[in-house]
C-alpha cells in the first residue's frame, strides 16, 4: 500500500513523457490540441436496401460542407484494389441523401458513394458501414427469355401395338437437411446448436433476442458467445428459460472480410428457440444430507483452570481483563494536529488523451483490414475528440473476434472515450479489463476517475 503514492508520481511522469514525445515525433499536424479540424471527407449511415430489382441507397451527407456525391456499383466489394473497375452510376446532389438503382441482369452487387472535392474528384476513402457496403446485395428477380416454340412433328401411322405400362411415380426426395439447425436441449437449461459446414478454420456462433439479418444487426444487437472450429459440428449454449434465442454460425475469417452471406438454415437461424419455463437439470444425482443428531452437542463448560488446574472462585475470572485505556500527552496530541493542518491532498490533475506510441505513425490508408478500421478511429474521431463517435465505432469493432492485441487496443481507446465523456464507472471497467497489458497506461487513468467519484 505504501508503493502506491510513489506508483502514481512515476505513471504520471511517464504519461507527460510519452505526450511529449508524441508532439514531438509526429509535429503540429499530430497533436491531440491542433486547433486545426480535420476534413472527413465521406458519408455516414449508408444503408442499402432492396424491392427485387431495384436497389435504395440511402445516407447522411458531410455536415457543414456542400459538395456533390458520386454512386458506384461493382460486382465485387469496392476497396483501393477494386475500384478503378467499379462502373459510376450517377451525381447525387447535395440535401437529395438518396438513390434508386436498377441493376442490368441478375447478380450481386456492393455500393460506395464517395464526396467529390472541389476539382470534381472523388475522394477515394472506404469505410465499412459508413460510406460502402460489404454485404452483397443479390438480384433475383429478372425473367428468363421463354425458348421459342419447337415445330409440330409430323404424326406417322404406327401398326398398333400393345400399350405399355406406365412407369409409377417416382417417390419425392426427401427435402435436404440444413447444415445449421437449433434445438432446446433434454438434458439441462441449454439450447443444442448443430452445424455442418464444409469450410476449415474457425466458426464464430452469435445469439440475439432479435433475428439476425444483416452483419449490421449482428454488430448492434447480437452477442458473440463463443468461437469453436468448423469440424465441431455441435455446441451447447446455455440460457435463460422463457427468452426467444437467435443464432448466427459465421466463418470468422469471412467476418473479418465483411463477405458473410445471411442464409436461413445455413448460416443464421430465422425461427427463434425458447428452452421451456420449469425446465430442470436431470441426470443429476444430489448427495443426502447428514441426519440431524437427536441431542445437540454440550456446552463446554470449564470449571478449573488450565494452567494451575485449581477450581475457578469466580467464573469471570476466566475472561480476560480489558487494559486501561491510556490517555494521549499534550505534546502527541499537538504534533498530530499540526501533521494534519500541515496535510494538503494532491489535486486531481486532468489527463490528455493517450494514443499508443506504435499507433502514432499509422495512416489510414497504409493499413489494410482491421487495422484500417482502427486507425481510421483514431484519425478521424478520437483525434478530434470526437467522444460519442469513437465509442460507437469501437463497440461495433469489439463485437469482432478479434485478436487479442487488437482488442486490448480497442478496449483502451474506448475506456478513454468513456472517461473524457464523463462516464468513469464503465470507463474504469475497460481499463480494469487492460490493465495486465497496459499497467502504467491504465492505471493513471482509473487513478484520476477514481479520485474524482470520491470527491464527488
Amino acid at each position: 500500500m505504501k508503493r502506491e503514492p510513489l506508483l502514481l508520481v512515476i505513471t504520471m511522469v511517464l504519461l507527460v513523457g510519452l505526450q511529449a514525445g508524441a508532439q514531438t515525433e509526429t509535429g503540429s499536424t499530430r497533436s491531440i490540441d491542433d486547433q486545426t479540424r480535420v476534413f472527413a471527407p465521406f458519408v455516414s449511415k449508408l444503408r442499402v436496401g432492396i424491392r427485387d430489382p431495384q436497389v435504395r441507397l440511402t445516407w447522411q451527407d458531410i455536415p457543414d460542407v456542400t459538395t456533390t456525391y458520386r454512386v458506384y456499383r461493382h460486382t465485387q466489394e469496392i476497396q483501393d484494389s477494386t475500384f478503378p473497375q467499379a462502373e459510376y452510376l450517377e451525381t447525387v446532389e447535395p440535401g437529395v441523401q438518396t438513390y434508386i438503382d436498377t441493376p442490368p441482369e441478375n447478380g450481386t452487387y456492393y455500393y460506395a458513394v464517395l464526396a467529390e472535392s472541389p476539382q470534381g474528384q472523388p475522394y477515394e476513402l472506404f469505410i465499412p458501414f459508413r460510406n460502402k457496403s460489404i454485404t452483397p446485395i443479390t438480384i433475383a428477380s429478372y425473367a428468363a427469355p421463354e425458348p421459342e416454340s419447337a415445330p409440330v412433328p409430323e404424326i406417322v401411322q404406327e401398326p398398333e401395338t400393345p400399350e405399355e405400362q406406365p412407369e409409377p411415380p417416382a417417390e419425392p426426395e426427401a427435402p435436404p437437411k440444413p447444415s445449421l439447425a437449433a434445438a432446446p436441449s433434454d438434458q439441462m437449461p441449454a439450447i443444442t446448436l448443430e452445424f455442418s459446414h464444409p469450410e476449415t478454420g474457425q466458426l464464430a456462433i452469435y445469439r440475439s433476442t432479435s433475428p439476425i439479418t444483416s452483419l449490421e444487426v449482428m454488430s448492434e444487437s447480437a452477442l458473440l458467445v463463443d468461437t469453436v472450429q468448423a469440424q465441431d459440428e455441435r455446441y451447447l449454449d446455455y440460457g435463460v428459460p422463457g427468452i426467444p434465442y437467435y443464432y448466427a454460425v459465421v466463418n470468422t475469417q469471412d467476418l473479418q472480410q465483411g463477405t458473410i452471406a445471411f442464409v436461413p438454415g445455413e448460416t443464421i437461424i430465422t425461427q427463434p428457440v425458447t428452452i421451456p419455463l420449469g425446465t430442470r437439470i436431470s441426470g443429476l444425482s444430489l448427495a443426502s444430507a447428514d441426519p440431524v443428531r437427536e441431542q445437540g452437542l454440550p456446552i463446554l463448560n470449564p470449571r478449573q483452570s488450565f494452567l494451575t488446574g485449581g477450581d475457578f472462585t469466580d467464573p469471570a475470572a476466566i475472561l480476560m481483563p480489558l487494559a486501561e485505556p491510556l490517555a494521549i500527552s499534550p505534546a502527541t496530541r499537538d504534533a498530530m494536529t499540526s501533521m494534519l493542518q500541515a496535510y494538503k491532498p494532491n489535486p486531481t490533475r486532468p489527463l490528455e488523451p493517450l494514443i499508443l506510441p506504435e499507433d502514432l505513425q499509422v495512416q489510414p490508408e497504409q493499413s489494410k483490414g482491421l487495422d484500417r478500421v482502427l486507425a481510421t478511429v483514431l484519425d478521424h474521431y478520437f483525434r478530434q475528440r470526437d467522444w460519442q463517435e469513437a465509442e460507437s465505432l469501437l463497440t461495433n469493432l469489439l463485437t469482432l473476434p478479434l485478436e487479442q492485441d487488437k482488442r486490448t487496443k480497442a478496449l483502451f481507446y474506448r475506456a478513454q472515450a468513456r472517461y473524457f465523456q464523463g462516464n468513469l464507472q464503465v470507463s474504469i471497467l475497460d481499463f480494469l479489463l487492460v490493465r495486465d497489458d497496459l499497467y502504467l497506461e491504465s492505471s493513471a487513468f482509473i487513478d484520476s476517475a477514481l479520485m474524482t467519484l470520491s470527491e464527488s
